[in-house]
């Protein structure tokens, strides 16, 4: 098994007008004003920008997504806007894997994962999930 933390793979994540406006649209919000885009998109662009997928991860973690991860809970800190018609950078980190058994899925590991997003010099939010993978017995 890997060394815990782990640094995972940097991506990008192009956020545009017309996807947060899309965006905006589905969820009802209020139309944009100026250039920050929805707040949601700290949490879109960890998932959509990182450089490494979920299914990647679970295999990191030594299970599979084909187990069916579960998203236990989700922390973001806004640090600075994210503004429209930006390319934003996505680092992250396996912070944290806690292997334990649970009532619900019997033997599951718990992955910390952790996010930055940024552009040029700024660090626009952090992203920090709790992710519970079941573990299958042919993968233990």
């Amino acid at each position: 098994m890997s060394e815990f933390p782990m640094a995972l793979a940097s991506g990008t994540f192009r956020l545009d007008a017309a996807l947060d406006d899309r965006t905006r649209l589905s969820c009802r919000s209020e139309p944009r004003s100026g250039s920050e885009a929805h707040p949601i998109f700290a949490f879109v662009a960890a998932l959509r920008g990182a450089g490494t997928s979920i299914e990647t991860l679970c295999s990191l973690c030594g299970c599979s997504i084909a187990d069916g991860p579960v998203l236990a809970s989700c922390d973001i800190q806004y640090l600075a806007p994210m503004p429209v018609e930006q390319t934003y950078r996505v680092d992250a980190r396996i912070a944290e894997r806690i292997e334990k058994p649970s009532r619900r899925f019997g033997q599951a590991v718990h992955a910390f994962v952790e996010f930055s997003i940024g552009r040029g010099e700024d660090e626009c939010a952090r992203v920090r999930l709790h992710i519970i993978m079941p573990r299958s017995a042919d993968h233990g």
